[in-house]
């Protein structure tokens, strides 16, 4: 991660860790809320960019969770908060793999970012630094970046029906189970109950 983000100019001393294992992030849900609204409040951000809903991976779903329970926390203490942004993941359709587009929610409007060969360059360099996902990332087209104004999503609820493209895989866990988890930490917001470690 560093030495991609470092190909893009940024600093590790610019990075904030959470400190999550890899697949490890739904049995973390309202504490992950509850630490990126501390601080989201502190750096005071116009918009947040996430990952959107969609069934992708157990922890891409976690993170747009945590990202949509900070902000609805925000916005109940402060009256305010960051816009949320979507870049483009990966879903089930059709049996197989989605890369880089949205599943159809609502009538958000995608902003499709073309890439120039120089960015598409870097943008190479940059997954490369990612051997253990190499093969999952040649999936992604390095032409462009989909972005689009995150919708409202009810977390208790599948993502699209069929299978879940995570299922395809022995992780532990499935989309109700994921969906059960975040009923019980949405509660937990709500209620004022959860705290961070």
């Amino acid at each position: 991660m560093e030495q991609a983000l470092a190909l893009a100019g940024i600093a590790p001393q610019q990075t904030d860790r959470i400190g999550i294992a890899d697949q490890e992030a739904a049995f973390h849900l309202a504490e992950l809320a509850l630490t990126l609204a501390e601080r989201l409040d502190r750096i005071c951000p116009d918009i947040v960019v996430t990952h959107p809903y969609e069934g992708g991976h157990p922890d891409h779903d976690s993170t747009a969770f945590a990202v949509h329970g900070a902000c609805d926390l925000l916005k109940r203490r402060n009256g305010v908060s960051p816009a949320i942004v979507e870049m483009a993941s990966y879903h089930m359709r059709d049996g197989t793999i989605a890369a880089l587009e949205f599943l159809p929610n609502g009538d958000h409007d995608i902003v499709l970012l073309p890439l120039t060969d120089a960015q598409q360059c870097l943008k190479r360099r940059m997954i490369a630094c990612f051997a253990s996902q190499a093969a999952m990332l040649t999936r992604f087209p390095p032409d462009r970046e989909p972005f689009r104004p995150a919708p409202t999503y009810d977390f208790r609820r599948p993502p699209h029906a069929g299978r879940l493209f995570y299922e395809l895989f022995d992780w532990g866990m499935t989309g109700a189970r994921w969906r059960a988890l975040a009923g019980t930490a949405l509660a937990s917001l709500q209620s004022g109950r959860a705290t961070c470690r």
